[in-house]
This record gives C-alpha cells, sequence and structure tokens, in this order.
C-alpha cells in the first residue's frame, strides 16, 4: 500500500485491478474535493431552467415550447424533466447528482485512457488530476452546466473509444454506435461540444495509421464525412453559430490597431490549463511591481510563459519517446489536440478575451490536460527524474484539490449561503405572490453587498424569473414586477394599475433580507407633513436662529496679507425620517452677495494666474454656460439610461453609451448603420477644440471623425483621429477640429479599444476664439471663481461669472450608504435678487432611514437665509 499511496513505482500499479483500490482512489479524490458542491445553490442559468420546467408549454428562450423545444440549447430541460417532480426546488438533490455525474466522467476518462494504452496508472493518474475538477471548476457550481457538462463529457469519450474500437476491429457495429453518441454528444450539448469534431479528425490520423496512399485517404475521408455532416447539421446549418465568430475582430484590433499581444491568447489560455492563474499570476505582480512593466488588457506574461512551457515539455517528450513509447506518445500528441481544439471554439467566437482557470469553458479541455499528466508522469518514469516524478505527483494532486476546495468554500460562504438566505427570507416574507403584484428592491450601496447580491441572478433571464420559481404557476414576464425604481411603483399607483396590498418592498443590506411592506404601504397610504424645527439645522460657519429664520454666511478672517473666505456647509440632521418612499424636502432659501475686502482668496495655495488670463477664463465660463443653456444631444443609440443628455450634465458620475446589440450589428456587418453623437448649437459657432473624457477603456472611442453642418443634412468633415493607446477611466482627451462655422456637429464613432458600445463621459465644446485655453486653470476658477481676487475689476467678472449660474447643493445620505456619497446631490439653483424662493426637492426612495442633509457648494462670499423647512411623504 505504501507504494500505492506515494506512487513511488508506478509498475506496481500496473498489477492492481481496478476494483476495488482504483475505483477508491477516484472517488476520494472526488468526493474530498467536489464533496462542497453539494451544499451550493441554483446560479447563473439554474433559475432559469427550473422556471422552465414549472412552464413547460412556453415558448421560453432558447428552449422552445414544450418538452422537445427548439433552438440549440432546447435539450438542456431534458435532462432534468424526470427529477423536477421529486426534487422540486431544493437545489442539494441536484448537485449531489452532479458530483456523481462527475465521478462517472472521471471514471470514463480511466477507463478510456486505459483502452488506448493498456497502462492502468497512466490511465490512474489522468483519473484523479481530473477528479480534483479545478480546472473548469465554474461548471460543476452549477446544475445546468455541471449535469450538461459532464453527461457530454461521458458520451464524447463513449464515442471516442467506439471509434477507436472500430479502428482496431473494423466492426460496423462500433463505427455505428459512434456515429449516433456523437451526434447525442453534439446536439443534446451544444456549447461545450464544440471542438469535438477536430479532435475526432485528428484521432483518426493518429490512430488509423494513414499513409499518403489514395486508397487509405479516401477511406479516411469516406469514413469522417458522417461526423463532418453532423457537425455541420448541428452548428452551422440553421443555428447561425458562424455569425458571431470573432476571427475578424482579432485581425481589426492585432494587425489594425496594432495590439498584437492579442495572439498570444491560445496560449495563454494553454498556460491557464496547465498551471493554475492563480499562480501564474504571481509572476506578473513581479514583474509589474519591480520592473513597471506596462498593463495590458487580456495579457498575463504568467500565463504565456506557462504557455510557452507547456509546449516545450510536449516538444520534449514526443521527440525523446517517440520511438520508444510509441503507443504513450500518441495519446499525449492526442490530449495536446483534445486540449486544444475543446476551447478553441470559443477562441473563435471570441478571440480577445483569456480564459481564466476555472472558467466553464475549459471543463472538456482539463480532459485532455489530464491525459498529459498521466502521460508526462509515466514517461518521467523512464528517466532518472523518477522520484522527482513521484512527489511532483503528489504535489500537483494535492495542490489541485486544495485550490478546489479553497474556490468552492469560498464560493459557498460569499455567494450560496446569502443566496439561499435571500430566497427563504423572500418566500417567508410573500407565502403567496398575487398576480399583478410589484416587488421593489431597496440594495445597500456598498460593494461587496452589491457583487453579491448580483451574483445570486445571471443567465438568460432577469431576476423576476428567479425570483418566480417560489412562486410556482407565476408568469415572471406578465404577472408581476420586480423592480429597483420606486418611481414603477408610483407610476402603477397613479394609473390605477396597482393596489397597495399588491405592494412589496425589501430593503437588502449585508445582513441579508428586511421586509419593509408594511412601513412603505403606511407611509404611502395618506399624504403627511413634518416641520423640521430651524435648532435641527447647523453650520461649520458662525449662525444664529432669529424670527424664525436660520441665518448663517462666509467667514471672512484674515491671512497674511489677504481675507481669507470659508464658504458655509449647512447641515441638517434628520430625526427618525423615513426614507422607503419618494418624499419631498422644502424650505425658503435666500442668498445675499457679499461684498469682501480686498485682496480675497478662498485658498491659501497660489493661483498662478494672471489678471489677463484670469479675465479669459472668466469669459469662456460664461459663453460655456451660455451655450449650456442651447445645446441639444442625440445619438444613433444608447444603452438603457445612459442618454447622450448626460455629456452635458457636468457630473463624471454619469454617462452616455451607445447599445450594445447597435454596436454589434455594426462590427459583424449586419446593418450599414453607423454610431454618433450629434449636436446641434441653435446658431452658428465656431468650434477650435473638442474636449471630453473617457470612461472604460475596453469601450474607448479610438478610431472616428468630426463632421459638421450648417442644416443638418449637409456635412463636411472637420477632423478624424484614429489611435491605438489604453487610456483609464477619467482620462481628458483634446481634440483639434477646422474652425468652420456650423449649427450641427456630428461625432462618428467607428472603433473602438475593446470593440464593444462606446461610452463617455462628458463632452465641452471650445470656440475657436478660446481655442488653447488652460484648462487645468479653468478646473480650478470654475470650482472656485473667487479663489484669488486682487482688484475690482476681478471681482467684478468673479462675480457676473457665479450670477450666471449660480447653483448650490443638496447633498443626501440614507443608511443605504455607509458615508456620504459624491454624486448624491442635487443643485438648486441660487436667485441673486434679494428674496426669499421657495424650494422644492424631490428625494428618491432609498434604504429605510435618512441620515443627513446637507448644503455645499456656495463659491462666492454671502449670506444665507433659510426657513420653514418641512418634508414630505405619501400619495
Amino acid at each position: 500500500m505504501k507504494n500505492l499511496w506515494l506512487i513511488s513505482d508506478i509498475k506496481k500499479l500496473e498489477g492492481l485491478k481496478f476494483f476495488p483500490y482504483n475505483l477508491l482512489l477516484i472517488i476520494f479524490v472526488v468526493f474530498i474535493s467536489l464533496g462542497q458542491t453539494v451544499e451550493g445553490y441554483f446560479w447563473i442559468d439554474d433559475n432559469a431552467v427550473i422556471y422552465k420546467l414549472q412552464h413547460l408549454n412556453e415558448n421560453i428562450g432558447y428552449w422552445g415550447k414544450g418538452i422537445s423545444g427548439e433552438g440549440p440549447y432546447r435539450h438542456i430541460i431534458d435532462q432534468f424533466i424526470l427529477f423536477y417532480p421529486f426534487f422540486k426546488i431544493n437545489p442539494q438533490p441536484y448537485f449531489a447528482v452532479g458530483l456523481l455525474l462527475y465521478l462517472f466522467a472521471s471514471i470514463t476518462l480511466y477507463l478510456f485512457i486505459k483502452s488506448l494504452v493498456k497502462l492502468k496508472s497512466l490511465a490512474l493518474i489522468s483519473a484523479l488530476v481530473f477528479g480534483t475538477g479545478y480546472f473548469g471548476l465554474e461548471s460543476i457550481l452549477g446544475i445546468t452546466n455541471s449535469w450538461q457538462t459532464s453527461r457530454g463529457l461521458i458520451m464524447a469519450l463513449i464515442t471516442f473509444w467506439l471509434y477507436f474500437k472500430f479502428l482496431k476491429s473494423g466492426k460496423f457495429i462500433f463505427y455505428f454506435f459512434s456515429i449516433a453518441f456523437f451526434f447525442f454528444s453534439l446536439d443534446t450539448v451544444f456549447i461545450r461540444a464544440h471542438g469535438l469534431i477536430i479532435a475526432l479528425i485528428f484521432f483518426d490520423i493518429i490512430y488509423s495509421h494513414i499513409n499518403f496512399s489514395i486508397q487509405k485517404i479516401s477511406r479516411f475521408f469516406l469514413r469522417i464525412v458522417p461526423f463532418v455532416y453532423i457537425y455541420y447539421y448541428v452548428y452551422l446549418s440553421s443555428s447561425g453559430y458562424t455569425q458571431d465568430l470573432g476571427i475578424w475582430k482579432l485581425y481589426k484590433a492585432a494587425i489594425e490597431n496594432g495590439k498584437y499581444y492579442l495572439l498570444t491568447i491560445p496560449l495563454q489560455d494553454l498556460g491557464n490549463l496547465f498551471i493554475p492563474d492563480k499562480l501564474s499570476g504571481l509572476v506578473d505582480r513581479f514583474l509589474y511591481k519591480y520592473f513597471h512593466l506596462p498593463f495590458q488588457d487580456e495579457f498575463s506574461i504568467g500565463s504565456f510563459l506557462s504557455g510557452v512551457l507547456f509546449l516545450a515539455v510536449n516538444a520534449f517528450l514526443v521527440i525523446k519517446f517517440l520511438k520508444k513509447e510509441s503507443s504513450v506518445v500518441k495519446l499525449l500528441i492526442f490530449s495536446f489536440i483534445w486540449t486544444v481544439s475543446n476551447f478553441v471554439g470559443f477562441y473563435a467566437r471570441e478571440s480577445t478575451h483569456t480564459l481564466w482557470s476555472t472558467h466553464r469553458y475549459f471543463s472538456y479541455s482539463f480532459a485532455g490536460m489530464a491525459m498529459f499528466w498521466g502521460c508526462f508522469a509515466y514517461l518521467l518514469n523512464k528517466t532518472r527524474l523518477f522520484k522527482l516524478m513521484s512527489v511532483s505527483l503528489i504535489f500537483l494532486i494535492s495542490l489541485l484539490s486544495f485550490l478546489t476546495l479553497k474556490h468552492t468554500y469560498t464560493f459557498n460562504t460569499e455567494r450560496n449561503l446569502p443566496a439561499k438566505q435571500l430566497f427563504k427570507e423572500f418566500k417567508l416574507a410573500i407565502p403567496n405572490l398575487e398576480k399583478g403584484s410589484i416587488v421593489y428592491i431597496s440594495i445597500e450601496n456598498d460593494p461587496q453587498v452589491l457583487k453579491r447580491y448580483g451574483s445570486f441572478f445571471g443567465g438568460m433571464f432577469s431576476e423576476g424569473a428567479n425570483y418566480a420559481i417560489y412562486h410556482e404557476g407565476i408568469d415572471y414576464m406578465y404577472d408581476f414586477l420586480i423592480t429597483y425604481d420606486f418611481k414603477d411603483i408610483l407610476t402603477s399607483l397613479d394609473k390605477k394599475e396597482v393596489s397597495l396590498d399588491k405592494i412589496y418592498t425589501f430593503y437588502y443590506d449585508s445582513s441579508g433580507l428586511k421586509n419593509t411592506t408594511a412601513q412603505t404601504r403606511e407611509l404611502l397610504s395618506k399624504k403627511r407633513e413634518v416641520e423640521i424645527g430651524l435648532n435641527d439645522l447647523s453650520s461649520n460657519t458662525s449662525f444664529v436662529v432669529s424670527d424664525n429664520v436660520f441665518k448663517t454666511g462666509t467667514k471672512i478672517e484674515k491671512s497674511g496679507e489677504s481675507y481669507l473666505g470659508i464658504s458655509p456647509t449647512i447641515i441638517l440632521k434628520p430625526d427618525r425620517l423615513s426614507s422607503l418612499v419618494p418624499s419631498k424636502l422644502t424650505f425658503d432659501l435666500k442668498v445675499e452677495p457679499l461684498n469682501p475686502p480686498l485682496p480675497y482668496i478662498t485658498d491659501p495655495t497660489q493661483l498662478d494666474v494672471n489678471s489677463e488670463d484670469k479675465l479669459d477664463i472668466y469669459s469662456f465660463l460664461i459663453s460655456q454656460q451660455n451655450l449650456k443653456k442651447v445645446i441639444e444631444a442625440t445619438s444613433a443609440s444608447f444603452w438603457k439610461d445612459q442618454e447622450p443628455r448626460l455629456l452635458l450634465d457636468g457630473r463624471l458620475e454619469t454617462a452616455w453609451r451607445g447599445h450594445r446589440g447597435f454596436w454589434d450589428d455594426i462590427s459583424r456587418g449586419k446593418t450599414k448603420n453607423k454610431e454618433f453623437l450629434e449636436f446641434y448649437f441653435g446658431k452658428e459657432i465656431e468650434i477650435g477644440q473638442i474636449r471630453w473624457v473617457s470612461a472604460q477603456p475596453p469601450l474607448l472611442p479610438v478610431s472616428y471623425k468630426y463632421l459638421g453642418s450648417l442644416d443638418g443634412t449637409n456635412w463636411i468633415t472637420l477632423g478624424e483621429v484614429k489611435r491605438n493607446e489604453r487610456f483609464n477611466p477619467d482620462t481628458v482627451v483634446l481634440d483639434e477640429i477646422s474652425p468652420e462655422r456650423i449649427r450641427y456637429l456630428k461625432f462618428e464613432i467607428e472603433s473602438t479599444y475593446g470593440n464593444d458600445g462606446p461610452e463617455i463621459k462628458e463632452i465641452t465644446f471650445v470656440e475657436e476664439e478660446f481655442k488653447g485655453i488652460d484648462f487645468s486653470k479653468v478646473e480650478k476658477l470654475s470650482k472656485q471663481p473667487f479663489w484669488e481676487i486682487g482688484n475690482y475689476i476681478e471681482l467684478t467678472s468673479a462675480f457676473e461669472t457665479v450670477g450666471k449660474n449660480s447653483a448650490i447643493r443638496l447633498y443626501y445620505r440614507s443608511d443605504i450608504d455607509k458615508k456620504q456619497d459624491s454624486i448624491k446631490y442635487m443643485e438648486i439653483p441660487v436667485v441673486l435678487d434679494g428674496q426669499f424662493h421657495n424650494v422644492n426637492l424631490d428625494l428618491p426612495a432609498m434604504g429605510v432611514e435618512w441620515k443627513n442633509f446637507y448644503l455645499d457648494g456656495i463659491n462666492f462670499p454671502s449670506v444665507v437665509y433659510i426657513k420653514n423647512v418641512k418634508y414630505e411623504y405619501g400619495l
């Protein structure tokens, strides 16, 4: 037994019978490594599968209608139909079956290899490596992928075994059944089996001893024709599979845009199958940290080097043992073909993306890599490195098993257990979901909470389908609505489409799902007004409450030879005010300008702008304010609510984004349409520069042109840009164009860095007279126009600048945010006429309770008066 467990003498393993020792070893490794998966919960398409099982006669997604269905994924449902009446929505039995299927796949791999090379030790090592389950692990973490992939792999291995038996015996019965199994391996699995035809062709070449005689070659083609036809029938005849090939994307990105490193993706994928990216990633971190190598999307030096090493090891073993161990070398070559062919289909579709080690698309390829490790161990046993090989094998299997255990434990802890708890609490809160109901969920604005909640869903259906399975008979598309926008509730109530007793609301935070339905219904049942005492207001500068008016203002104090102004921040701390429903905050506001003593500053740091430049900047800011009042933005498309108007709102937290489907049709040549932004200025204008701010790096426009027009019909080219650089988010891009007189300007986008729909945060048009202005100084003075005022001319210009577009910001925070979110504010226009003006602010529903409000952003010396503060909610 000592030699068995240490695998210190592979020859001793040859004498073992398959049962019980080898079988027990495989069972042990599979159950130790993957036993935790039984504690999993429905993931990605799993909820959609359960929903389809509950609605077999509906025409749903890629599954079609009825049991037989239609579309490429129709057979995914078949495998669950007999089990659903017994398992229902209890995930544990499904995952237990998934674990058994993976065990059967490991055993099938053992038997397949054993039949090819007649070496139990080699087959056992391969099965043990595969049994750890690490590479492609994500396919086992959900029932849909688990059942489909393991079942498909078993059928594929049986196909190749039958074909091998045919090649060796010439018996037609084996050939017939290999064709049948090949058909079912493709048709009932589809996406995971796209590489089998390549593997089968090379399998025939390797094991049929083809020479260059016409007779042998003719027989080869005749043997392969049925398989090629089946592949064509399943993938190419009607599925549109080839329409999505990404090879042309790769050509465009690598050759035209100079991203040659994308050509290394297949080697990186091989590397991530050979050495876990958790380990090869250490190489990247070391090189980036100590050698400051530039970061590239989709390029890992560690993965690339791992891939090169894998090729080198294969080449060495083939050259060294081709004559001495021909049967093992044949298997080694086939293992390489199997490994590559089973991810090359994904590469053909998504040619600019690498696969991480646990990616579900690696499941089939992992079987090939497991064959490699068996061959590697057996062949190294023939060298002086025997002892090193024994230790390395034990280390490899232990490492992969440990990584699987760690990944699964983390996934269960961070995703599965919280998901199970969420849906349990949802079912308890709504035992019977009535048709016509609306379910609103507010989520804590915390990155970890948002990521966790997002991980509960996914796949081809919306969140509604995920919740609907807990109320069998409910149609998620027509019978109820899941929303994250409270406006949907108000709209339905206003149209009398729903009653209060069919409204359910929840708040999800780090502690789980909270049922807020009762409080929400009460708040919506009638209109209420809460008067807020002025004593609840305070300020960072001196303040006073007199005659029911709160008064504060800019604090001016001597600072060296200048006078320093400190703007007031007015704070309101609500006393248990609910934020469950939309509400109103109203008050009367008066702001009076205050003439400060000179020289006046708002920042002790020297501005380093001379008086002439300062006046030019004030003029530029005024021109921008005038332009924003009339400019209109449109686009060929936009994604969800990311409309083109957001380019002009002055907020970097918002952005315009082109529609991904519209862009995809353009990039695949399905349409001659073009993505563009169009701006109308309301008057004739000469633009000298265009300044815009980038968003996500893959969505960065890299090839585009500017067009101008007086009538919106006849266009002239003003400028054209092509670049290959990768810009980080919030990078400012400044383009110069020909200063023609125009009323319309079009920003026509031809390509983006990652070939996805473009995204831009902000855009500014610089008139020709201001071309070359220093934007670093503009930004300083736009935020603090009174930064450094040395004379009355500058003082007058500064007041004119703020007078054109003066505003104060109300920042709001509920328990949904642990700290103030800088994007949650409303701008309140300020009228400088010495009169009180009523401010009426619509506050959104967010979280459970308001924590604080504060007024800030008064960027000029002033006195502020506030009275009649009220809070309103209800219908």
